[in-house]
Protein backbone atom coordinates (compact mmCIF):
# COMPACT_ATOMS: atom_id res chain seq x y z
CA UNK A 1 0.00 0.00 0.00
CA UNK A 2 2.63 2.43 1.13
CA UNK A 3 4.56 1.22 -2.26
CA UNK A 4 1.61 2.18 -4.10
CA UNK A 5 1.10 5.44 -2.44
CA UNK A 6 4.74 6.54 -3.36
CA UNK A 7 4.38 5.49 -6.95
CA UNK A 8 1.27 7.30 -7.16
CA UNK A 9 3.29 10.87 -5.45
CA UNK A 10 6.03 9.89 -8.28
CA UNK A 11 3.66 9.69 -10.88
CA UNK A 12 2.11 13.14 -10.12
CA UNK A 13 5.44 14.60 -9.16
CA UNK A 14 6.45 13.94 -12.78
CA UNK A 15 3.87 15.26 -14.49
CA UNK A 16 3.69 18.44 -12.28
CA UNK A 17 7.68 19.23 -13.38
CA UNK A 18 6.91 18.09 -17.17
CA UNK A 19 3.85 20.67 -17.25
CA UNK A 20 5.49 23.23 -15.80
CA UNK A 21 8.83 22.40 -17.93
CA UNK A 22 6.12 22.61 -20.69
CA UNK A 23 4.37 26.01 -19.88
CA UNK A 24 7.97 27.46 -19.19
CA UNK A 25 8.82 26.79 -22.66
CA UNK A 26 5.72 27.87 -24.02
CA UNK A 27 6.24 30.92 -21.82
CA UNK A 28 9.81 31.61 -23.08
CA UNK A 29 8.53 30.85 -26.89
CA UNK A 30 6.00 33.81 -26.80
CA UNK A 31 8.92 36.10 -25.04
CA UNK A 32 11.25 35.33 -27.80
CA UNK A 33 8.77 35.97 -30.53
CA UNK A 34 6.89 39.27 -28.70
CA UNK A 35 9.32 40.87 -26.88
CA UNK A 36 13.15 39.86 -26.68
CA UNK A 37 12.92 41.22 -30.42
CA UNK A 38 12.76 45.04 -29.27
CA UNK A 39 15.26 44.32 -26.35
CA UNK A 40 18.39 42.97 -28.49
CA UNK A 41 19.93 45.07 -31.17
CA UNK A 42 22.04 42.44 -32.26
CA UNK A 43 20.41 40.19 -34.65
CA UNK A 44 22.52 37.35 -34.09
CA UNK A 45 22.46 37.55 -30.42
CA UNK A 46 18.34 37.02 -31.05
CA UNK A 47 19.06 33.77 -33.35
CA UNK A 48 20.86 32.02 -30.78
CA UNK A 49 18.79 32.60 -27.52
CA UNK A 50 15.81 31.95 -29.82
CA UNK A 51 17.69 28.55 -31.25
CA UNK A 52 19.18 27.76 -27.78
CA UNK A 53 15.36 27.59 -25.91
CA UNK A 54 14.02 25.99 -28.96
CA UNK A 55 16.52 23.47 -28.59
CA UNK A 56 16.92 22.70 -25.46
CA UNK A 57 13.11 22.89 -24.81
CA UNK A 58 12.65 20.27 -27.45
CA UNK A 59 15.53 18.06 -26.46
CA UNK A 60 14.57 18.24 -23.20
CA UNK A 61 11.50 17.01 -24.01
CA UNK A 62 12.49 14.26 -25.73
CA UNK A 63 15.18 12.93 -23.92
CA UNK A 64 12.52 12.41 -21.00
CA UNK A 65 11.14 9.78 -21.69
CA UNK A 66 14.32 7.49 -21.92
CA UNK A 67 15.93 9.37 -19.28
CA UNK A 68 14.82 10.34 -16.21
CA UNK A 69 14.31 13.91 -15.84
CA UNK A 70 17.39 15.21 -13.42
CA UNK A 71 19.45 13.17 -16.00
CA UNK A 72 17.73 15.01 -19.34
CA UNK A 73 18.29 18.17 -17.90
CA UNK A 74 21.77 18.57 -18.56
CA UNK A 75 22.29 16.36 -21.45
CA UNK A 76 19.87 18.64 -23.77
CA UNK A 77 21.79 21.32 -23.32
CA UNK A 78 25.18 19.52 -25.73
CA UNK A 79 22.53 19.52 -28.82
CA UNK A 80 21.06 22.78 -28.21
CA UNK A 81 23.93 24.39 -27.49
CA UNK A 82 25.36 23.04 -30.99
CA UNK A 83 22.50 23.91 -32.79
CA UNK A 84 22.18 27.44 -31.40
CA UNK A 85 25.51 28.15 -32.44
CA UNK A 86 25.61 26.82 -35.66
CA UNK A 87 22.54 28.48 -36.54
CA UNK A 88 23.97 31.96 -35.51
CA UNK A 89 26.79 31.26 -37.61
CA UNK A 90 24.67 30.60 -41.07
CA UNK A 91 22.76 33.63 -39.86
CA UNK A 92 25.83 36.12 -40.86
CA UNK A 93 24.44 35.36 -44.33
CA UNK A 94 21.42 37.07 -43.85
CA UNK A 95 20.84 40.86 -42.54
CA UNK A 96 17.89 39.69 -40.61
CA UNK A 97 16.39 36.78 -39.00
CA UNK A 98 13.00 36.54 -40.69
CA UNK A 99 15.34 36.29 -44.05
CA UNK A 100 16.90 33.26 -41.62
CA UNK A 101 13.56 31.78 -40.74
CA UNK A 102 12.93 31.45 -44.55
CA UNK A 103 15.56 29.10 -45.61
CA UNK A 104 13.85 25.93 -44.71
CA UNK A 105 16.71 23.68 -45.92
CA UNK A 106 18.42 26.46 -42.83
CA UNK A 107 15.74 25.23 -40.71
CA UNK A 108 15.75 21.50 -41.39
CA UNK A 109 19.88 21.99 -40.96
CA UNK A 110 19.26 22.78 -37.27
CA UNK A 111 16.92 20.65 -36.30
CA UNK A 112 18.63 17.60 -37.45
CA UNK A 113 21.72 18.72 -35.42
CA UNK A 114 19.48 19.35 -32.65
CA UNK A 115 17.72 16.01 -33.40
CA UNK A 116 19.39 12.90 -35.04
CA UNK A 117 21.95 12.81 -31.64
CA UNK A 118 19.17 12.21 -29.01
CA UNK A 119 19.07 8.60 -29.21
CA UNK A 120 22.96 8.07 -29.64
CA UNK A 121 22.95 10.02 -25.82
CA UNK A 122 20.17 8.28 -24.58
CA UNK A 123 21.85 4.65 -26.20
CA UNK A 124 25.22 5.89 -24.30
CA UNK A 125 23.88 6.79 -21.21
CA UNK A 126 22.01 3.49 -20.47
CA UNK A 127 24.22 0.75 -18.43
CA UNK A 128 25.43 -1.70 -20.38
CA UNK A 129 24.41 -0.76 -23.93
CA UNK A 130 27.49 0.59 -26.26
CA UNK A 131 26.47 4.17 -27.91
CA UNK A 132 25.82 2.33 -31.32
CA UNK A 133 23.81 -0.54 -30.06
CA UNK A 134 21.26 -0.60 -33.05
CA UNK A 135 18.04 -1.97 -31.28
CA UNK A 136 17.96 1.20 -28.60
CA UNK A 137 18.47 3.40 -31.85
CA UNK A 138 16.03 2.05 -33.42
CA UNK A 139 13.66 2.38 -30.38
CA UNK A 140 14.53 5.25 -28.94
CA UNK A 141 14.18 7.17 -32.58
CA UNK A 142 10.35 5.73 -33.01
CA UNK A 143 9.86 6.63 -29.18
CA UNK A 144 10.91 10.17 -29.78
CA UNK A 145 9.08 10.69 -33.06
CA UNK A 146 5.63 9.07 -31.70
CA UNK A 147 5.82 10.74 -27.99
CA UNK A 148 6.44 14.18 -29.68
CA UNK A 149 3.31 13.86 -32.21
CA UNK A 150 1.23 12.59 -29.99
CA UNK A 151 1.89 15.26 -27.14
CA UNK A 152 1.56 17.59 -30.59
CA UNK A 153 -1.79 16.20 -31.23
CA UNK A 154 -3.09 16.40 -27.66
CA UNK A 155 -2.19 19.45 -27.64
CA UNK A 156 -4.50 20.30 -30.35
CA UNK A 157 -7.57 18.44 -29.01
CA UNK A 158 -7.09 20.35 -25.68
CA UNK A 159 -7.33 23.43 -27.72
CA UNK A 160 -10.45 22.01 -29.41
CA UNK A 161 -12.00 21.73 -25.91
CA UNK A 162 -10.88 24.87 -24.96
CA UNK A 163 -12.74 26.50 -27.71
CA UNK A 164 -15.91 24.15 -27.78
CA UNK A 165 -16.09 25.79 -23.47
CA UNK A 166 -15.80 28.95 -24.60
CA UNK A 167 -18.51 28.54 -27.19
CA UNK A 168 -20.69 26.78 -24.72
CA UNK A 169 -20.68 29.32 -21.78
CA UNK A 170 -20.67 32.24 -24.25
CA UNK A 171 -25.14 31.05 -24.88
CA UNK A 172 -25.14 32.03 -21.21
CA UNK A 173 -22.85 35.07 -21.46
CA UNK A 174 -20.15 33.75 -20.07
CA UNK A 175 -16.87 35.48 -21.06
CA UNK A 176 -14.27 33.93 -18.45
CA UNK A 177 -12.35 32.23 -21.44
CA UNK A 178 -12.54 34.43 -23.65
CA UNK A 179 -11.06 36.91 -21.37
CA UNK A 180 -8.34 34.73 -20.49
CA UNK A 181 -7.68 34.13 -23.79
CA UNK A 182 -6.29 37.20 -24.73
CA UNK A 183 -3.80 37.64 -21.95
CA UNK A 184 -0.70 37.87 -24.25
CA UNK A 185 1.32 34.91 -22.68
CA UNK A 186 -1.38 32.45 -21.78
CA UNK A 187 -2.34 31.08 -24.83
CA UNK A 188 1.32 29.81 -25.88
CA UNK A 189 2.21 28.99 -21.88
CA UNK A 190 -1.04 27.05 -21.74
CA UNK A 191 0.19 25.08 -24.87
CA UNK A 192 3.14 24.24 -23.66
CA UNK A 193 1.65 22.81 -20.37
CA UNK A 194 -0.77 20.34 -22.23
CA UNK A 195 2.27 19.19 -24.18
CA UNK A 196 4.36 18.56 -21.15
CA UNK A 197 1.67 16.89 -19.20
CA UNK A 198 1.17 14.72 -22.12
CA UNK A 199 4.15 13.49 -22.42
CA UNK A 200 3.89 12.56 -18.47
CA UNK A 201 0.91 10.56 -19.61
CA UNK A 202 2.72 8.93 -22.17
CA UNK A 203 5.52 7.81 -20.06
CA UNK A 204 3.25 6.21 -17.86
CA UNK A 205 1.69 4.11 -20.51
CA UNK A 206 4.11 1.35 -21.63
CA UNK A 207 3.94 0.11 -24.99
CA UNK A 208 2.50 3.16 -26.11
CA UNK A 209 5.77 4.19 -28.28
CA UNK A 210 6.57 0.46 -29.26
CA UNK A 211 7.67 0.47 -33.03
CA UNK A 212 5.71 -2.54 -33.74
CA UNK A 213 2.61 -1.28 -35.23
CA UNK A 214 4.54 0.63 -37.30
CA UNK A 215 6.40 -2.24 -38.29
CA UNK A 216 3.57 -4.35 -39.17
CA UNK A 217 2.32 -1.46 -41.41
CA UNK A 218 5.03 -0.31 -42.74
CA UNK A 219 6.06 -4.01 -44.09
CA UNK A 220 3.16 -4.53 -45.60
CA UNK A 221 3.99 -1.94 -47.93
CA UNK A 222 7.48 -3.67 -48.72
CA UNK A 223 6.39 -5.80 -51.54
CA UNK A 224 4.05 -3.25 -53.17
CA UNK A 225 6.74 -0.91 -52.98
CA UNK A 226 9.50 -3.28 -54.86
CA UNK A 227 6.66 -3.90 -57.76
CA UNK A 228 6.23 -0.16 -58.17
CA UNK A 229 9.77 0.68 -58.52
CA UNK A 230 10.77 -2.34 -60.34
CA UNK A 231 8.44 -1.51 -62.95
CA UNK A 232 9.35 2.50 -63.18
CA UNK A 233 13.04 1.16 -63.52
CA UNK A 234 12.21 -1.45 -66.12
CA UNK A 235 10.41 1.18 -67.58
CA UNK A 236 12.99 4.21 -67.57
CA UNK A 237 15.24 2.77 -70.79
CA UNK A 238 12.51 2.95 -72.99
CA UNK A 239 10.66 6.30 -71.68
CA UNK A 240 12.83 8.19 -70.06
CA UNK A 241 12.53 10.30 -66.99
CA UNK A 242 10.41 13.54 -68.15
CA UNK A 243 7.88 11.46 -69.73
CA UNK A 244 7.25 9.20 -66.58
CA UNK A 245 6.95 12.24 -64.40
CA UNK A 246 5.30 15.05 -66.99
CA UNK A 247 5.13 17.94 -65.35
CA UNK A 248 6.29 16.83 -61.68
CA UNK A 249 10.02 17.44 -61.33
CA UNK A 250 12.06 14.32 -61.79
CA UNK A 251 14.48 15.13 -59.15
CA UNK A 252 12.31 15.63 -56.29
CA UNK A 253 10.06 12.98 -57.01
CA UNK A 254 13.01 10.11 -56.87
CA UNK A 255 14.44 11.87 -54.31
CA UNK A 256 11.19 11.06 -52.31
CA UNK A 257 11.10 7.78 -53.72
CA UNK A 258 14.57 6.97 -52.34
CA UNK A 259 13.50 8.26 -49.06
CA UNK A 260 10.90 6.03 -48.88
CA UNK A 261 12.73 2.71 -50.20
CA UNK A 262 15.33 3.81 -47.39
CA UNK A 263 12.51 3.67 -44.78
CA UNK A 264 11.25 0.82 -45.79
CA UNK A 265 14.37 -1.44 -46.06
CA UNK A 266 15.01 -0.57 -42.65
CA UNK A 267 11.88 -1.49 -41.95
CA UNK A 268 12.57 -4.81 -43.40
CA UNK A 269 15.35 -5.31 -41.17
CA UNK A 270 14.14 -4.95 -38.06
CA UNK A 271 15.31 -3.51 -35.05
CA UNK A 272 17.84 -7.26 -33.94
CA UNK A 273 18.20 -10.07 -35.52
CA UNK A 274 15.45 -12.28 -35.25
CA UNK A 275 13.00 -9.18 -36.33
CA UNK A 276 13.55 -8.67 -39.35
CA UNK A 277 10.94 -9.40 -42.21
CA UNK A 278 10.60 -13.26 -43.73
CA UNK A 279 9.43 -14.89 -46.50
CA UNK A 280 8.55 -12.66 -49.53
CA UNK A 281 9.08 -9.35 -47.49
CA UNK A 282 12.10 -10.16 -47.00
CA UNK A 283 12.83 -10.98 -50.28
CA UNK A 284 11.15 -7.60 -51.37
CA UNK A 285 13.29 -5.30 -49.11
CA UNK A 286 16.19 -7.02 -50.53
CA UNK A 287 15.23 -6.13 -54.05
CA UNK A 288 14.54 -2.81 -52.65
CA UNK A 289 17.88 -2.49 -51.16
CA UNK A 290 19.72 -3.55 -54.88
CA UNK A 291 17.09 -0.60 -56.26
CA UNK A 292 18.08 1.78 -54.28
CA UNK A 293 21.52 2.64 -55.95
CA UNK A 294 19.49 3.08 -59.63
CA UNK A 295 16.88 5.25 -57.94
CA UNK A 296 19.40 7.76 -56.22
CA UNK A 297 21.84 7.57 -59.75
CA UNK A 298 18.98 8.72 -61.69
CA UNK A 299 17.54 11.65 -59.37
CA UNK A 300 21.46 13.11 -59.30
CA UNK A 301 21.17 12.64 -62.88
CA UNK A 302 17.78 14.38 -63.52
CA UNK A 303 19.04 17.41 -60.82
CA UNK A 304 22.00 17.94 -63.34
CA UNK A 305 20.09 18.35 -66.22
CA UNK A 306 18.55 21.47 -64.25
CA UNK A 307 21.49 22.41 -62.92
CA UNK A 308 23.07 22.60 -66.65
CA UNK A 309 20.12 24.67 -67.45
CA UNK A 310 19.52 27.15 -65.07
CA UNK A 311 22.44 27.00 -62.55
CA UNK A 312 22.67 26.26 -58.78
CA UNK A 313 20.21 27.32 -56.31
CA UNK A 314 19.71 26.55 -52.17
CA UNK A 315 17.07 23.89 -52.77
CA UNK A 316 19.37 22.28 -55.62
CA UNK A 317 22.34 22.08 -53.67
CA UNK A 318 20.25 20.42 -50.55
CA UNK A 319 18.60 18.00 -53.19
CA UNK A 320 22.05 16.76 -54.18
CA UNK A 321 23.21 16.45 -51.05
CA UNK A 322 20.38 14.46 -50.41
CA UNK A 323 21.10 12.51 -53.61
CA UNK A 324 24.69 12.08 -53.08
CA UNK A 325 23.37 10.76 -49.57
CA UNK A 326 20.69 8.58 -50.56
CA UNK A 327 23.37 6.88 -52.78
CA UNK A 328 25.63 6.27 -50.37
CA UNK A 329 22.70 4.53 -48.16
CA UNK A 330 21.98 2.73 -51.52
CA UNK A 331 25.53 1.29 -52.00
CA UNK A 332 25.86 0.29 -48.31
CA UNK A 333 22.40 -1.31 -48.48
CA UNK A 334 23.17 -3.02 -51.90
CA UNK A 335 26.65 -4.12 -50.49
CA UNK A 336 25.23 -5.48 -47.35
CA UNK A 337 22.46 -7.60 -49.62
CA UNK A 338 25.19 -9.13 -51.97
CA UNK A 339 27.61 -10.33 -49.35
CA UNK A 340 25.02 -12.99 -48.96
CA UNK A 341 22.94 -13.96 -45.21
CA UNK A 342 23.24 -12.09 -42.75
CA UNK A 343 22.32 -8.90 -44.27
CA UNK A 344 19.81 -7.36 -42.21
CA UNK A 345 23.11 -7.27 -39.20
CA UNK A 346 25.27 -5.15 -41.76
CA UNK A 347 22.63 -3.34 -43.29
CA UNK A 348 21.74 -2.32 -39.14
CA UNK A 349 25.48 -1.45 -38.75
CA UNK A 350 25.41 0.95 -41.79
CA UNK A 351 22.28 2.80 -40.35
CA UNK A 352 24.01 3.14 -36.94
CA UNK A 353 26.87 4.87 -38.86
CA UNK A 354 24.93 6.97 -41.58
CA UNK A 355 23.01 8.68 -38.70
CA UNK A 356 26.41 10.36 -37.48
CA UNK A 357 26.86 11.19 -41.25
CA UNK A 358 23.81 13.22 -41.51
CA UNK A 359 24.48 14.84 -38.47
CA UNK A 360 27.88 16.14 -39.65
CA UNK A 361 26.30 17.30 -42.40
CA UNK A 362 23.81 19.09 -41.56
CA UNK A 363 26.46 20.79 -39.34
CA UNK A 364 28.21 21.42 -42.60
CA UNK A 365 25.26 22.82 -43.83
CA UNK A 366 25.32 25.80 -41.47
CA UNK A 367 29.26 26.59 -41.58
CA UNK A 368 30.81 29.03 -44.19
CA UNK A 369 32.14 25.71 -45.80
CA UNK A 370 28.94 24.85 -47.16
CA UNK A 371 27.59 28.51 -47.78
CA UNK A 372 24.57 27.37 -50.72
CA UNK A 373 23.41 30.95 -51.09
CA UNK A 374 27.49 32.07 -51.44
CA UNK A 375 27.35 29.08 -53.72
CA UNK A 376 24.75 29.81 -55.68
CA UNK A 377 24.76 33.27 -55.95
CA UNK A 378 28.28 32.66 -57.53
CA UNK A 379 27.32 30.83 -59.93
CA UNK A 380 24.45 32.99 -61.49
CA UNK A 381 26.73 35.45 -61.46
CA UNK A 382 29.67 33.55 -63.55
CA UNK A 383 27.15 31.66 -65.70
CA UNK A 384 25.48 35.79 -66.39
CA UNK A 385 29.12 36.87 -67.32
CA UNK A 386 29.85 34.01 -69.63
CA UNK A 387 26.76 34.39 -71.51
CA UNK A 388 25.07 31.09 -70.44
CA UNK A 389 22.28 33.38 -68.92
CA UNK A 390 20.79 36.67 -70.87
CA UNK A 391 19.32 39.34 -69.28
CA UNK A 392 16.25 37.22 -69.33
CA UNK A 393 16.97 34.66 -67.26
CA UNK A 394 19.08 35.12 -64.37
CA UNK A 395 17.20 35.06 -61.07
CA UNK A 396 17.18 38.44 -60.51
CA UNK A 397 14.45 38.29 -57.46
CA UNK A 398 16.48 35.28 -55.95
CA UNK A 399 19.60 37.38 -55.43
CA UNK A 400 17.63 40.33 -54.21
CA UNK A 401 15.53 38.42 -51.90
CA UNK A 402 16.10 34.77 -51.13
CA UNK A 403 20.07 34.23 -51.30
CA UNK A 404 20.87 36.90 -48.07
CA UNK A 405 24.17 38.94 -48.60
CA UNK A 406 25.65 37.25 -50.66
CA UNK A 407 22.71 37.26 -53.47
CA UNK A 408 22.80 40.95 -52.93
CA UNK A 409 26.66 41.37 -53.75
CA UNK A 410 26.13 39.51 -56.69
CA UNK A 411 23.17 42.02 -57.74
CA UNK A 412 25.06 44.48 -57.37
CA UNK A 413 28.08 43.12 -59.39
CA UNK A 414 25.26 42.58 -61.89
CA UNK A 415 24.03 45.99 -61.95
CA UNK A 416 27.31 46.83 -62.51
CA UNK A 417 27.81 45.11 -65.10
CA UNK A 418 24.47 46.19 -66.89
CA UNK A 419 26.55 49.27 -67.95
CA UNK A 420 27.04 48.84 -71.85
CA UNK A 421 26.03 45.71 -71.72
CA UNK A 422 24.23 44.44 -75.29
CA UNK A 423 20.16 43.86 -73.09
CA UNK A 424 20.87 47.23 -71.19
CA UNK A 425 17.70 48.78 -71.26
CA UNK A 426 15.98 44.80 -70.41
CA UNK A 427 18.77 44.27 -67.52
CA UNK A 428 17.79 47.51 -66.17
CA UNK A 429 14.02 47.32 -66.24
CA UNK A 430 14.07 43.49 -64.82
CA UNK A 431 16.32 45.02 -62.17
CA UNK A 432 13.83 47.69 -60.64
CA UNK A 433 11.02 45.14 -61.31
CA UNK A 434 13.10 42.91 -58.67
CA UNK A 435 13.06 45.91 -56.61
CA UNK A 436 9.37 46.44 -56.49
CA UNK A 437 7.74 43.00 -57.30
CA UNK A 438 5.77 41.91 -54.15
CA UNK A 439 6.47 38.61 -54.79
CA UNK A 440 8.43 36.11 -57.06
CA UNK A 441 5.28 34.90 -58.92
CA UNK A 442 4.96 38.92 -59.99
CA UNK A 443 8.67 39.51 -60.87
CA UNK A 444 8.57 35.80 -63.21
CA UNK A 445 5.11 37.16 -64.96
CA UNK A 446 5.10 40.57 -65.87
CA UNK A 447 2.83 41.16 -68.75
CA UNK A 448 4.23 41.23 -72.32
CA UNK A 449 1.38 41.32 -74.10
CA UNK A 450 1.41 44.17 -76.47
CA UNK A 451 -2.31 45.16 -74.91
CA UNK A 452 -1.04 45.86 -71.85
CA UNK A 453 2.22 47.37 -72.61
CA UNK A 454 -0.19 49.86 -75.05
CA UNK A 455 -2.80 49.98 -72.23
CA UNK A 456 0.19 51.05 -69.47
CA UNK A 457 1.47 53.47 -72.05
CA UNK A 458 -1.52 55.03 -72.77
CA UNK A 459 -2.47 55.18 -68.77
CA UNK A 460 1.19 57.57 -68.27
CA UNK A 461 -0.01 59.59 -71.53
CA UNK A 462 -3.08 60.26 -69.67
CA UNK A 463 -2.94 60.23 -66.07
CA UNK A 464 -1.81 63.53 -64.10
CA UNK A 465 0.90 63.50 -61.39
CA UNK A 466 0.70 65.82 -58.47
CA UNK A 467 2.91 67.31 -58.18
CA UNK A 468 4.20 67.17 -61.65
CA UNK A 469 7.95 67.06 -60.87
CA UNK A 470 6.62 63.11 -59.53
CA UNK A 471 6.12 62.33 -62.80
CA UNK A 472 8.81 60.45 -63.34
CA UNK A 473 8.04 58.13 -60.42
CA UNK A 474 4.84 56.63 -62.42
CA UNK A 475 6.74 53.55 -62.81
CA UNK A 476 7.40 52.79 -59.19
CA UNK A 477 3.42 53.04 -58.23
CA UNK A 478 2.10 51.83 -61.67
CA UNK A 479 3.37 48.66 -62.13
CA UNK A 480 3.56 46.23 -64.93
CA UNK A 481 2.18 43.33 -63.31
CA UNK A 482 -1.51 44.44 -62.10
CA UNK A 483 -2.61 44.42 -65.56
CA UNK A 484 -6.24 44.17 -64.39
CA UNK A 485 -6.00 47.26 -62.61
CA UNK A 486 -4.23 49.22 -65.42
CA UNK A 487 -7.37 48.23 -66.96
CA UNK A 488 -9.54 49.99 -64.55
CA UNK A 489 -7.24 52.90 -64.08
CA UNK A 490 -7.35 53.52 -67.92
CA UNK A 491 -11.39 53.31 -67.98
CA UNK A 492 -11.35 55.76 -64.85
CA UNK A 493 -9.07 57.82 -66.72
CA UNK A 494 -11.13 58.01 -69.95
CA UNK A 495 -14.30 58.54 -68.16
CA UNK A 496 -13.76 62.63 -68.17
CA UNK A 497 -15.11 64.77 -65.91
CA UNK A 498 -17.59 67.68 -67.04
CA UNK A 499 -15.05 70.30 -68.11
CA UNK A 500 -13.55 67.14 -70.28
CA UNK A 501 -10.47 66.14 -68.27
CA UNK A 502 -8.79 62.84 -67.16
CA UNK A 503 -11.10 61.21 -64.44
CA UNK A 504 -7.77 60.23 -62.84
CA UNK A 505 -5.04 61.25 -60.53
CA UNK A 506 -2.01 60.37 -59.05
CA UNK A 507 -1.27 61.94 -56.00
CA UNK A 508 2.26 61.17 -54.78
CA UNK A 509 3.47 62.52 -51.35
CA UNK A 510 5.05 61.50 -48.07
CA UNK A 511 1.97 59.94 -46.75
CA UNK A 512 3.10 57.74 -43.85
CA UNK A 513 6.39 59.35 -42.36
CA UNK A 514 7.69 56.12 -40.50
CA UNK A 515 7.94 54.85 -44.11
CA UNK A 516 11.32 55.86 -45.89
CA UNK A 517 10.26 57.78 -48.84
CA UNK A 518 6.93 58.84 -50.40
CA UNK A 519 3.30 56.96 -50.91
CA UNK A 520 0.98 57.15 -53.76
CA UNK A 521 -3.00 57.31 -53.73
CA UNK A 522 -4.20 56.78 -57.48
CA UNK A 523 -8.05 58.36 -57.49
CA UNK A 524 -10.20 57.21 -60.56
CA UNK A 525 -13.41 57.20 -61.47
CA UNK A 526 -15.21 54.21 -61.31
CA UNK A 527 -18.84 53.83 -62.45
CA UNK A 528 -19.02 58.11 -61.54
CA UNK A 529 -17.87 57.39 -58.09
CA UNK A 530 -14.40 58.22 -56.18
CA UNK A 531 -12.39 55.13 -56.24
CA UNK A 532 -8.31 54.69 -55.13
CA UNK A 533 -5.56 52.47 -54.71
CA UNK A 534 -3.31 53.53 -51.87
CA UNK A 535 0.32 52.37 -52.54
CA UNK A 536 2.95 51.80 -50.39
CA UNK A 537 6.45 50.86 -52.14
CA UNK A 538 8.73 51.00 -49.43
CA UNK A 539 9.93 49.15 -47.63
CA UNK A 540 8.36 46.09 -49.02
CA UNK A 541 5.92 47.22 -51.59
CA UNK A 542 2.55 46.98 -50.60
CA UNK A 543 -1.05 47.89 -52.39
CA UNK A 544 -4.66 48.17 -50.67
CA UNK A 545 -7.02 45.72 -53.14
CA UNK A 546 -9.44 48.35 -54.46
CA UNK A 547 -9.39 50.56 -51.39
CA UNK A 548 -12.46 52.94 -51.21
CA UNK A 549 -11.27 56.70 -50.83
CA UNK A 550 -13.83 57.31 -47.57
CA UNK A 551 -15.45 60.27 -46.65
CA UNK A 552 -18.21 61.65 -44.45
CA UNK A 553 -20.60 61.82 -46.53
CA UNK A 554 -19.25 60.24 -49.47
CA UNK A 555 -18.82 62.37 -52.97
CA UNK A 556 -21.80 62.28 -55.33
CA UNK A 557 -21.36 62.23 -59.42
CA UNK A 558 -21.17 65.96 -59.72
CA UNK A 559 -18.60 66.31 -56.61
CA UNK A 560 -16.70 63.78 -57.99
CA UNK A 561 -15.65 65.37 -61.39
CA UNK A 562 -14.98 68.70 -58.80
CA UNK A 563 -12.70 66.82 -56.46
CA UNK A 564 -10.48 65.24 -59.11
CA UNK A 565 -9.90 68.48 -60.65
CA UNK A 566 -8.99 69.78 -57.71
CA UNK A 567 -6.37 67.24 -56.84
CA UNK A 568 -5.17 67.85 -60.31
CA UNK A 569 -4.74 71.85 -58.97
CA UNK A 570 -2.73 70.69 -55.90
CA UNK A 571 -5.69 71.91 -53.90
CA UNK A 572 -5.52 69.70 -51.06
CA UNK A 573 -3.39 69.56 -47.93
CA UNK A 574 -1.80 66.83 -46.05
CA UNK A 575 -1.85 66.33 -42.48
CA UNK A 576 -3.46 63.91 -39.83
CA UNK A 577 -7.09 61.87 -40.28
CA UNK A 578 -9.44 63.65 -38.35
CA UNK A 579 -10.79 60.51 -36.70
CA UNK A 580 -9.13 58.69 -33.90
CA UNK A 581 -7.39 55.33 -33.97
CA UNK A 582 -6.97 52.64 -31.90
CA UNK A 583 -3.45 51.95 -30.64
CA UNK A 584 -1.66 48.70 -29.46
CA UNK A 585 2.04 48.23 -29.30
CA UNK A 586 3.36 50.03 -32.75
CA UNK A 587 -0.09 48.93 -34.60
CA UNK A 588 -3.17 51.93 -35.34
CA UNK A 589 -6.69 50.10 -36.27
CA UNK A 590 -9.27 53.02 -37.76
CA UNK A 591 -12.59 52.96 -38.99
CA UNK A 592 -13.09 53.31 -42.65
CA UNK A 593 -14.80 56.36 -42.58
Amino acid sequence: MAAAGRGEAARLARRAALGAIGAAAGAAGWYLAERLPARLADPQAYVFAAAFAAGYAVALLALVGPLRLRAALPWALAPALAGAALLCWASLRYDTPAELAARPETMLAFAMVVLLPLPYMAAALRPGVPWRHYPTLFAESWAMVTRLAAAALFVGIAWLAVLLASELLGLVSVDVIDRLMRIAWLPATFSGLVAGLALAAIDETRGFASPALALRFLRLMILPAAVVVGAFLAAVPARGVAALFGELSPAATLLAIGLAMTLLVSTGAGPRDGEDARGLTRLAAAALALMLPAVAGLALWALWLRVAEAGLSPPRIAAAIAGGLLLLYGLLYAGAVLAGRGWPARLRAANGWMGLVLVAVAAAWLTPGLDAERLSAADQLRRFEDGRLDAEQIDLWALSHDWGRAGRAALARIEALAEGHPAEARLRERLVHASQAPDRYAFWNVPREPVVLNARAELRRLMPVVPPEAAAEFDRYVLPWYAGSVASFLDGCRDLTASGRPGCVLVVHDLVPQNPGNEAILFYKSFGLLRGEVIVPEPVFRRADAAEVFSVPPPDFEETDRLIEQLQDGGFTAGPARINAITIGDRQFTVPF
